[in-house]
């Protein structure tokens, strides 16, 4: 049910509203968004909106009504219902144009969740427009180095070039790479950028220009994450490139270096499984890691105490931290982490199982790995084991100062 459905029975709310008096919208809110935190998303809707109508009665822009717009919003962008989320977010841009809260970092974010939906839906000239103003507030706002600033960037090279303004999504794409490159501080980002620069070379045929990049690239991860796995694919698309490039004898040693590359992880991969099924003493299983492809794990052993994190899952939820990344693409989800306990109750291994968010693998091995467990216990004895940990990000709105 989108916003301006409701709105039709937005005569009928406000009745309600006021027989339960204006100063119910507070009650409403509240137990709306409670509902929202714990996936009752019919319940919460319908409360919300009789607290904007309560706050409406008064004042048709009443800027205490924003938690409840923010919250219907991320509910329609969970359920993928894209035909109520320009009103909202228009009416939330209202309110804070009327409250004179233009010139903030929550103007930026309404901005930016307005340009992030238009992008969505195609309209690239809309998201253009609102992305510079975004960006124009980020500038006033915030650190040179702050992480939004390229992330505005990004988004507004994305844009350029889905409107077929190369020569701006050039200029914009390569802000960004300086950006990341002064001010880097995940090695991940940074080989984004780069590898993304080759790519958009190369789909426009000026691979004599991609291959500057992927060198580049090839080097970042020498340099600063030589273990890192995304190193095969690099060098097999560099070899493809360097083959369109007629650099037939380059091309060949790229190939090597990446059957290489491939067969070294595997081998590692191998051995490591290998180890962690000999220190069980039990038969091994294929398994499908997300973020790693087929493994060989132990099989489960059945104990009398199963593994569980010290404090229970509530230790779990205070060692998320959210990637800044992430915060402003709204990207929410849980990623379950398969995790090996020793007896000593220390994370030792990990492996993400499921979750369709990949932007937020890392960040839920690191909250588990940063979590104390409880070891598994069989007749009376201290086990290794493997549990099955979800991590749950989510972006709540708090109500409290409304």
């Amino acid at each position: 049910m989108t916003y301006y459905k409701n709105l039709v029975l937005l005569p009928i709310i406000l009745l309600l509203a006021g027989c339960a008096g204006s100063a119910n919208w507070q009650a409403l809110q509240k137990s709306g968004l409670k509902a929202y935190e714990t996936g009752r998303m019919g319940r919460s809707e319908a409360k919300l909106l009789a607290s904007n109508a309560a706050l409406f009665a008064e004042n048709p822009l009443d800027e205490r009504a924003l938690p409840n717009l923010q919250t219907l919003g991320y509910m329609h962008q969970i359920s993928g219902n894209d035909s109520g989320i320009d009103s909202i977010y228009q009416l939330e841009w209202d309110i804070l144009e009327a409250a004179n809260l233009t010139e903030t970092t929550a103007a930026a974010d309404a901005l930016y969740k307005q340009a992030s939906h238009a992008h969505k839906i195609g309209n690239f000239p809309k998201a253009d427009s609102l992305y510079l103003r975004v960006l124009g507030l980020d500038r006033k706002l915030l650190p040179a180095n702050h992480p939004y600033l390229d992330l505005d960037h990004y988004k507004i090279a994305a844009v350029k070039y889905k409107s077929g303004d190369l020569l701006a999504a050039e200029t914009y794409l390569l802000t960004v790479l300086d950006l990341r490159s002064h001010n880097f501080t995940d090695i991940s980002q940074l080989t984004e950028v780069i590898t993304t620069c080759a790519a958009f070379y190369e789909l426009q045929g000026l691979y004599a220009k991609a291959e500057p990049f992927y060198r580049r690239a090839l080097e970042t991860f020498s340099r600063h994450d030589p273990e890192n796995t995304e190193v095969v694919d690099l060098w097999l698309n560099y070899s493809k490139l360097l083959d369109r490039l007629e650099m037939s004898e380059e091309s060949m040693i790229a190939r090597a270096k990446s059957d290489e590359l491939a067969a070294y992880y595997k081998s590692k991969a191998s051995q490591k499984m290998n180890l962690l099924a000999a220190a069980r003493g039990r038969n091994t299983i294929k398994f499908t890691a997300l973020d790693r492809g087929e493994i060989w794990l132990p099989i489960y052993p059945t104990f009398d105490i199963a593994p569980a994190p010290v404090g229970g899952m509530n230790a779990i939820k205070n060692n998320i931290e959210y990637p800044t990344t992430m915060l402003r693409y709204d990207v929410q989800g849980t990623i379950v982490v398969e995790s090996w306990i020793d007896t000593q109750g220390q994370v030792r291994e990990t492996f993400v199982t499921a979750g369709q968010e990949v932007e937020l693998y890392d960040a839920a091995i690191v909250t588990v790995r940063k979590t104390k467990f409880y070891p598994a216990f069989h007749r009376g004895r201290a086990e290794n084991s493997w549990v099955a940990v979800p991590v749950t990000f989510e972006l709540l709105i708090e109500s409290e100062g409304y």
